[in-house]
């Protein structure tokens, strides 16, 4: 059985050069935005939930 695995380039250009800051900050930003996105839903669903 020949099993090949194809892996994606950006894992293959930074598998072993450690910590990328190139890499982080995307995600950081994305999690700060997400954060402030699911606390307003979630004061959305409340608002609804107390005036149904």
């Amino acid at each position: 059985m020949n099993n090949t695995t194809k892996l994606s380039e950006i894992f293959l250009a930074y598998q072993s050069s450690g910590f990328q800051f190139a890499i982080f900050l995307p995600a950081f930003c994305m999690g700060l935005i997400s954060l402030f996105g699911i606390s307003m839903n979630s004061s959305v669903c409340y608002i609804v939930v107390k005036y149904w």
